[in-house]
């Protein structure tokens, strides 16, 4: 973690706001992810796969992961 606080120090330092570089990557990954399930619900032919146990856990994984990175940026 001790690179990750080097980068915040100096982004801070810069006068940059680290929170919406971080934002901008995260919603990239979910912008793919979303994409990625949306190509194997119309390959696959099925809203089961959509709606299934595993995309509801990936959402959930990413959503904490971002509120966790908020939290932790914010901390600092």
């Amino acid at each position: 973690m001790g690179r990750i606080q080097e980068w915040l120090k100096q982004a801070r330092q810069n006068g940059e706001d680290p929170l919406i570089k971080i934002i901008w990557i995260w919603g990239m990954i979910l912008v793919f992810c979303f994409a990625y399930f949306i190509w194997n619900t119309f390959l696959y032919g099925g809203i089961e796969l959509l709606v299934s146990p595993e995309t509801a856990a990936s959402v959930v994984a990413i959503v904490a992961g971002l509120i966790f990175v908020i939290w932790y940026v914010r901390k600092e």
